[in-house]
């Protein structure tokens, strides 16, 4: 009999993408469970739409016999700029972490698996290679409400029977990806001229298989259970290295230019886009040093495997019938 695996957040772009992964290899039974309505038609594959973090009659998990929780649904790429949206980013990101916690425990749900952020440790990755069991430092509302989520997970499933595990991907890619990577594909796609060798600072990115088959090595592995994982494609890249690789792809040749960094700078401050700027300005790099080490799992695909699949499938969620 096949276990049964509830995926939060199954209406955005990581939840999206993993029910699609595990319908295409039907190990598991999937519950897609999302806020919104998802018009999707897949066999062993159950809906729950009006899956609301914020109300526990929504949540309930009874009689539905969960086994693994991979919860992914949280508020993100937002503005925190007025006391609703921090309350709105707390209700979602920790309250509502607790409250399908509180079901995971109550239903003996055997792993409770924790889609945290790379953001917890800061802004960047200085003078070191992060490591999983670094301290915290975050930076920000929602690095903050992800560390606050970790942390009162952790004292929820001690003595209990339901075991936590915690994942802090980098930027996650794939097909039908959004925010900042869209956006960049977008611009390397149209634009006559491209800047380069302007950005020369080291970054992980994880490709959404990748982070899919090290979640089932975690299903899997008891080794996994009441740890906390860092993940990647394995090899990081530059910001200029990952516009030559896009354009390499797409088959494009704009002419590259390069341009000195304090032209780029003023540019993006005219544009208003300097925190944009910022993030691919400064480095991030993380090990994954403890994955190989504890579960013997290295990334099966390529960034530039995962590029491929990303740029050319880009198809969103749902078409499939």
């Amino acid at each position: 009999m096949k276990k049964n695996i509830l995926i939060t957040g199954a209406s955005g772009f990581l939840g999206s993408n993993l029910v699609e992964l595990y319908m295409r290899d039907k190990v598991y039974k999937i519950y897609a469970a999302s806020r919104k309505k998802i018009n999707a038609q897949y066999n062993d594959c159950f809906f729950l739409n009006d899956f609301d973090l914020n109300k526990d009659k929504n949540l309930t998990l009874k009689y539905l016999n969960i086994d693994y929780i991979i919860h992914c649904a949280g508020v993100a790429h937002d503005c925190y700029d007025s006391p609703q949206s921090l309350l709105n980013l707390n209700a979602v990101n920790v309250q509502g972490t607790i409250r399908l916690a509180r079901q995971a425990i109550q239903n003996r749900v055997k792993k409770f698996i924790f889609i945290s952020s790379v953001k917890v440790y800061g802004e960047d990755s200085r003078n070191r290679i992060l490591q999983a069991d670094d301290t915290p430092g975050p930076i920000g509302p929602y690095a903050s409400s992800k560390l606050l989520a970790e942390n009162a997970l952790w004292e929820m499933t001690k003595n209990t029977e339901t075991r936590l595990i915690v994942i802090r991907p980098p930027l996650i890619y794939g097909p039908a990806v959004k925010a900042n990577f869209l956006k960049l594909t977008k611009l390397i796609s149209r634009l006559p001229i491209i800047p380069v060798n302007c950005f020369s600072e080291p970054r992980d990115y994880v490709y959404i298989e990748n982070l899919y088959d090290f979640i089932n090595v975690c299903i899997v592995n008891p080794l996994a259970d009441d740890q906390t994982f860092l993940v990647s494609d394995g090899k990081d890249i530059t910001f200029d290295q990952l516009i030559l690789s896009f354009l390499k792809i797409l088959n494009r040749k704009p002419l590259l230019l390069p341009v000195p960094l304090a032209i780029i700078k003023l540019c993006a401050f005219l544009a208003g886009k300097s925190s944009e700027l910022k993030k691919v300005m400064v480095p991030f790099q993380v090990s994954i040093e403890k994955n190989k080490r504890l579960l013997d799992w290295e990334p099966k695909f390529t960034m530039n495997e995962g590029l491929i699949k990303t740029l050319i499938d880009r198809k969103p969620f749902g078409n499939k019938k």
